[in-house]
């Protein structure tokens, strides 16, 4: 577990965010579905290739001029929408998400600016977002689904709940419930080397050896999120306009009447930061009072969850911000009971 206690943190090594522009009357969208697993060669160098073993169909939809990219993994049941956090893309669910196409219709959605959906040269905002995954949802005909979000996705699905009820059932918030006001305490994370990766090869390399453990979830986010220099700077641009959006618009929880869970991760330094030195007693200190700040900072958000959502249910158990990826058995448990006995 401790091995794998910072995933997340290296997606921010990885991976980087954009916008979209969405307009109150965007252009119908229009969706086409690839093949069973997707291709991700055109990102590669010369000589690496990978292709993602996930039994997802990879989707893609043309939606105010810009190409969205979603994930389908199947399945018979209530349709079921998992939305990626910060850095992320519909490929962090390639593991978790086959879990529940027993019981629902799985599929997960790139927001625009991230992995393979197009980055626009516009900021992105929380109502951006909300419209994008309206889009999808009207584009493959799915008059209402159940949401699970990650992260700053909290804030799109709260948005998409309060102002359109009729298309959302539950809500999930994995570790996604923060306010993001301005006293934020930031979790520390490994910074990539100085002279960046020269290859697919050493990124991976540097990454098993930083964070101890590898899977085909953080093999395909890696390879999703392979962009140009250029489309780089365009996201981190971008990166910055959500997160402020999310900070002066605090989740609407008191217009939602959706039943809503919220699981929050724990976190600790022992688990979240395997690659310090432990015998350096004091970095350690250091680290043990900022993971103590943090989960003081979190606890706030929590708590104005639980006094101004309706509907709610509070759970927490120590995993990472991924708690998906670090804790998958004990999330799985809790969402399956959530969507189907409350």
């Amino acid at each position: 577990m401790r091995s794998k206690a910072i995933f997340l943190l290296a997606l921010l090594c990885l991976t980087h965010y954009a916008s979209v522009s969405a307009a109150a009357a965007a252009p119908p969208a229009t969706a086409s579905t690839g093949a069973l697993a997707c291709d991700l060669s055109e990102r590669v160098t010369p000589g690496e290739t990978w292709r993602d073993p996930s039994p997802h169909r990879c989707g893609y939809l043309r939606w105010n001029g810009l190409r969205i990219h979603y994930l389908d993994w199947g399945g018979k049941g209530p349709v079921l929408i998992f939305l990626p956090g910060t850095g992320a893309s519909a490929h962090v669910f390639d593991d978790f998400a086959p879990r529940f196409t027993k019981r629902f219709r799985v599929l997960a959605i790139t927001p625009p600016g991230y992995g393979e959906s197009d980055t626009p040269d516009s900021s992105l905002t929380v109502d951006d977002v909300a419209a994008a995954v309206r889009a999808v949802l009207d584009s493959l005909h799915i008059e209402r689904a159940h949401f699970a979000a990650h992260s700053i996705s909290g804030a799109a699905i709260t948005r998409l709940a309060s102002r359109h009820p009729k298309r959302v059932g539950k809500l999930i918030y994995l570790d996604s419930t923060f306010d993001y006001t301005p006293d934020q305490v930031v979790i520390p994370r490994l910074e990539p080397p100085t002279g960046g990766f020269h290859s697919v090869s050493d990124r991976r390399e540097w990454m098993k050896k930083a964070f101890g453990f590898w899977s085909d979830a953080i093999e395909a986010e890696m390879w999703a999120a392979l962009v140009s220099p250029e489309e780089t700077q365009r996201r981190k641009k971008v990166q910055a306009s959500l997160l402020e959006d999310a900070r002066e618009h605090p989740k609407e929880y008191s217009e939602v009447r959706s039943p809503a869970l919220s699981i929050w991760a724990l976190k600790s330094f022992e688990m979240q930061c395997p690659w310090v030195d432990r015998a350096d007693t004091a970095v350690v200190a250091r680290m043990k009072a900022t993971f103590e700040a943090r989960r003081q900072w979190e606890a706030k958000s929590i708590e104005r969850f639980r006094r101004e959502m309706k509907h709610r249910r509070v759970v927490a158990f120590p995993a990472t911000h991924g708690v998906f990826l670090t804790g998958p058995d004990r999330t799985e448990r809790e969402m399956i009971t959530f969507l189907l006995h409350s």
